[in-house]
């Protein structure tokens, strides 16, 4: 850890942003590196971590400040299984599990799927240099399913072109509280980072991404819903962010849901929808199909993952109450 840097703000800082005051004091250090001393809560204010950076100071305010160890430059190989579900030459369909990181990233840097990936594949594709290599798209940590994986350069550029031209396809299914007006929709917003909350999206009213998703609902069983979803964009938590914005958070989705629902839903449910809640170690949201053209057949491929631990298990058990 480098060492600690500690400031007193004095009557002309009062009222002063806090990430403004930092980038003042610490004229040695990026915009950047001060953001991740905030995501990796490294800012203390009167001996208190400071999500906030915007938070204004007052006079006499003590902070603490960290700046956070350099990244390291190349990501390792590591010794991680992963489930395979297809290969050849060219590329690679992982089956994700729930808890594995795609990339490393600020607090990650090690045991994440690129990790396991340098591993099991030689000479993988990062034309960036960015510790990526191989990453087409991402899957959040607890969600689980597919993800293709690039093993050359040429299927690196032609997975990501299918992406960015939205002929990549992908489909999810997932256990959502409450019961959606319509049986079928389009869910459109834009989404943005958090202005306070540094861990989460937010829909917000500009200045944001498009954000497009499809959703049918599969089965109902009152107090929630199976859904089946299809993305049109692919953005930062786009599903859980915006199920939760339309008042239907993903059971087990514990930086968007609200699994206190289970205590105000119908008298007749509250049972069972404690017993999922309390089974639900992560969110239950799971990337179930993909299909792409593979990139030197031009052949459509498709490939299917069922429903994991503990998912199958709760959504066997809600069949089983509601027949």
């Amino acid at each position: 850890m480098t060492e600690t840097r500690i400031f007193t703000a004095g009557p002309d800082d009062h009222g002063t942003r806090l990430d403004h005051y930092l980038t003042s004091q610490c004229p040695d250090l990026s915009r950047s590196q001060i953001k991740k001393a905030f995501d990796a809560d490294l800012v203390l204010v009167n001996d208190t971590p400071e999500p906030g950076r915007f938070r204004k100071l007052r006079d006499g305010s003590i902070i603490s400040f960290t700046p956070p160890e350099p990244p390291p430059q190349t990501a390792e190989p590591e010794d991680i299984p992963l489930n395979i579900v297809y290969q050849d030459e060219h590329l690679a369909v992982i089956n994700k599990p729930a808890g594995l990181v795609v990339h490393p990233a600020p607090g990650h840097y090690t045991g994440t799927l690129v990790n396991a990936l340098l591993f099991h594949f030689k000479d993988l594709p990062d034309p960036s240099e960015n510790m990526r290599p191989g990453i087409v798209h991402r899957l959040d940590k607890e969600t689980t399913g597919l993800l293709v994986v690039a093993l050359t350069t040429k299927a690196l550029r032609h997975l990501s072109a299918q992406l960015q031209e939205r002929t990549l396809g992908r489909r999810y299914i997932a256990l959502s509280w409450g019961q959606w007006d319509e049986f079928e929709g389009k869910l459109v917003g834009q989404i943005d980072r958090h202005q306070s909350k540094r861990k989460m999206m937010a829909i917000v009213e500009t200045g944001g991404r498009t954000a497009i998703c499809n959703y049918d609902v599969i089965e109902d069983y009152g107090f929630a819903q199976l859904c089946s979803i299809k993305l049109d964009t692919g953005r930062t938590h786009q599903i859980r962010v915006q199920f939760a914005n339309g008042s239907h958070p993903i059971i087990g989705d514990k930086l968007y849901g609200d699994d206190n629902r289970a205590r105000n839903v119908h008298s007749l449910d509250v049972d069972l929808a404690k017993r999922t809640t309390r089974k639900a170690s992560h969110q239950l949201l799971h990337a179930t199909d993909i299909s792409f053209e593979h990139p030197e057949t031009g052949e459509t491929l498709e490939f299917s993952a069922p429903m994991p631990e503990p998912m199958a298990t709760i959504v066997k058990q809600l069949r089983l109450e509601r027949s």
